[in-house]
C-alpha cells in the first residue's frame, strides 16, 4: 500500500467521520465552501505544497476526473442523484474512499513544521470575498461566508504557528457588542442572523454595512 502525506483529502476524511464538528449540517455545498476556505487558508500559510501533498492532490484530481468534473460539480452531481442531503453526503464519501482503496493509497496529514499566516494576504482575501462573494461562495450569504471562514480557521489551527484569523473574528465579535449588538452567547454570524430574522441575504447586507463602517 502506498502512503501519501497531504492536507486536503485527510481533512475531507475527518469531515466524513465527524461532520458536525466542522459543519452545521451534512450538506455537500457547505462542504465545498468549507474546503474552499480551507484551501485558501493553506495557500496563505504554505503557498508551496510539498511533493507528498502534490501526489495526494493528484490522486484527488484523478477522482474528480473520473466523475467528469471539478470539486463543485462533483458535490452538486452527488446531490442531484440523491433524494436528501445526507444520502448525497454518504454517496460522495463512499465513492471517494472506494476510489482511494482501489488505488491502494493510505493518507495522513503532513507532519512538517508549522508556518505563519500572512496577515496582508488574509486581508486581501477577505476584501476579495466581500467585493465578489459569488466567486468564493456562489452567492451573497452570511451562512456560507461563515462556513468559508471556518475552513480558514481549520487550516490555521492545523498548520499555522499563530491564531491570527481566530483573533480577528473574536475581536470583531467584541466590537459588535460594544456598539449595541446583544451580548448573546453565540458567534458573531449567529447574532447577525438572529437580528435579521434568519434572512441570510439581509444578514449579509448588515455584515457588509458593519464592515464598511469600520473601513
Amino acid at each position: 500500500m502506498k502512503l501519501i502525506k497531504g492536507t486536503y483529502i485527510p481533512q475531507l476524511l475527518k469531515l466524513a467521520a465527524e461532520p458536525m464538528l466542522y459543519l452545521p449540517r451534512k450538506n455537500l455545498n457547505d462542504l465545498h465552501i468549507f474546503m474552499t476556505g480551507y484551501s485558501n487558508g493553506l495557500d496563505l500559510i504554505r503557498p508551496t505544497a510539498s511533493p507528498e501533498e502534490e501526489g495526494l492532490w493528484n490522486e484527488f484530481q484523478s477522482f474528480l476526473n473520473s466523475k467528469n468534473g471539478n470539486a463543485a460539480n462533483v458535490y452538486l452531481n452527488a446531490f442531484a442523484a440523491s433524494e436528501t442531503d445526507e444520502k448525497a453526503w454518504e454517496s460522495f464519501f463512499f465513492e471517494l474512499v472506494a476510489y482511494l482503496s482501489n488505488k491502494s493509497v493510505r493518507v495522513e496529514f503532513c507532519s512538517e513544521e508549522k508556518s505563519i499566516l500572512d496577515p496582508n494576504e488574509y486581508h486581501n482575501l477577505l476584501k476579495g470575498i466581500i467585493q465578489r462573494p459569488w466567486m468564493y461562495l456562489g452567492c451573497s450569504s452570511l451562512t456560507l461566508f461563515s462556513i468559508f471562514v471556518d475552513g480558514l480557521l481549520c487550516a490555521e489551527s492545523n498548520f499555522s504557528k499563530g491564531a491570527y484569523v481566530q483573533e480577528q473574528w473574536s475581536q470583531f465579535n467584541m466590537r459588535m457588542e460594544s456598539v449595541g449588538y446583544p451580548k448573546w452567547k453565540c458567534s458573531w454570524d449567529r447574532k447577525l442572523l438572529l437580528m435579521a430574522g434568519f434572512d441570510d441575504l439581509k444578514a449579509w447586507t448588515d455584515f457588509i454595512a458593519r464592515i464598511n463602517q469600520e473601513a
